[in-house]
């Protein structure tokens, strides 16, 4: 009826508003507005996780992390409810608490919230599916911030060997190999380091031409590890290269 079309697209709203627009008093207002609807609908309708995830993405967009914390874990706990714990929206919101929980400071609950995550987007997805490559290098990312660069090591080398097979050469195959790059030479690996932030750049540009932004974030990245390894005038290159596409 005519509360389920209103609830839907107040609920979709607050997203593309509130979150891609960064609108986020116009969000705000069109949660009241799915609220209004989804009172009438009933406490136990579906579309309350989405909802509250909604509200949590807004939360999150106006820094607000006990209230982004608050929906996040009401929406998991609906979607449980609903869908099982083996479910791809499941896994998903518990990627988006992980981050709210890091942002905190609570790292070893990120930490939990990731592994468990991966977990089931292994079960649901399967072990070579691209969302999965994607979300060992955001719990990369993660493990960068607590300096557990091993750890990092182990997920983007798992990212980089499902991007590998199912994309083959990639932009985002160029970024893991970055990525990868940093964990390693965080570790003291500077020549595998750098030889795969050198299999980026090639890449890059092979993929994306000379003068594309991404060029310009691996030559600066190469042009920080010469410059750790006492090589200043080819960090200075490669660094004027890189401002000169900026």
């Amino acid at each position: 009826g005519f509360d389920r079309t209103a609830a839907e697209a107040a609920v979709a709203l607050i997203t593309s508003e509130g979150i891609h627009l960064a609108r986020g008093d116009e969000g705000l207002s069109w949660g009241r507005h799915a609220e209004a609807a989804l009172s009438r609908l009933g406490p136990d309708d579906p579309l309350r996780g989405r909802f509250e995830s909604a509200l949590g993405g807004l939360a999150m967009q106006r820094l607000e992390l006990v209230d982004a914390r608050k929906h996040y874990e009401k929406a998991l706990e609906i979607e449980r409810a609903a869908l099982g714990d083996d479910h791809e929206r499941v896994a998903l919101l518990l990627t988006y608490l992980g981050v709210v929980l890091e942002q905190q400071g609570k790292s070893e609950d990120a930490v939990a919230s990731f592994e468990q995550a991966i977990e089931i987007f292994g079960r649901v997805l399967g072990p070579e599916h691209p969302q999965l490559a994607l979300l060992h290098n955001n719990y990369a990312v993660i493990l960068f911030g607590r300096q557990d660069w091993a750890g990092a090591q182990k997920q983007l080398e798992q990212a980089l060997a499902i991007q590998r097979k199912v994309k083959g050469d990639h932009p985002g195959t160029a970024l893991f190999l970055g990525n990868l790059g940093s964990a390693l030479i965080l570790q003291g690996k500077v020549e595998e380091g750098r030889a795969l932030m050198e299999e980026a750049l090639a890449m890059n540009e092979k993929l994306l031409g000379p003068e594309h932004p991404d060029v310009a974030l691996s030559l600066a990245n190469l042009a920080e590890v010469e410059a750790m390894a006492g090589d200043l005038g080819s960090s200075r290159r490669l660094n004027e290269r890189a401002l000169s596409i900026m």
